[in-house]
């Protein structure tokens, strides 16, 4: 009979191979946005993010004074990575108000490498790739979770939203440079 870490190690592994298949999907066809709606993704990601930070306040305080250095180092590598993200993606101009954007091999590793880190972050803070080592087990403390879960999360949502910003802020000022129909990379 499996144990709990195995279960937990094989759930970690299934989560991981899904989301590298969805970076695979998005990032390697070309999609089509609309340029009025382009800033919804950060917008609900950074609301996350606000979410955890409000979270890790409030069920993990002992976290509270590495909170602002994890916001802000997660900040700069979020934005190096939207800029890298960015400069390998794809922008051609559409029909008003569109744009088609398609990534590269370079994006989708440039994504896989950022949820390695988050995976290296957790392993190193908590000492478990799955991040069960250093649960709290009394009850209410830090909602069941250890305090360097909430800060982990918190990080990495404020990491995918700078990017994601980033990202977005730059494809739309290269499209905005291109005569209509042009296909170059930001």
């Amino acid at each position: 009979m499996p144990t709990s870490s195995s279960q937990t190690a094989w759930i970690t592994i299934a989560f991981v191979a899904l989301i590298v298949l969805r970076f695979l999907f998005r990032e390697l066809r070309e999609r089509r946005v609309r340029t009025r709606t382009i800033f919804l993704i950060p917008v609900i990601i950074g609301g996350l993010a606000i979410w955890f930070a409000y979270l890790t306040a409030t069920l993990a305080p002992s976290a509270l004074p590495s909170l602002p250095i994890a916001v802000a180092a997660a900040l700069v590598v979020g934005g190096g990575l939207g800029l890298a993200i960015a400069h390998f993606t794809t922008v051609r101009t559409g029909p008003p108000g569109f744009i088609y954007l398609r990534g590269s091999w370079i994006t989708v590793a440039i994504w896989v490498g950022a949820l390695l880190l988050r995976m290296v972050g957790r392993y190193v803070v908590t000492g478990s790739a799955t991040g069960m080592a250093g649960r709290v087990t009394a009850a209410g403390s830090a909602g069941g979770l250890s305090p360097d879960y909430w800060l982990l999360n918190t990080a990495l949502f404020v990491l995918l939203a700078g990017a994601a910003l980033v990202v977005r802020l730059r494809v739309l000022a290269v499209a905005r440079t291109l005569p209509p129909e042009t296909v170059t990379t930001a």
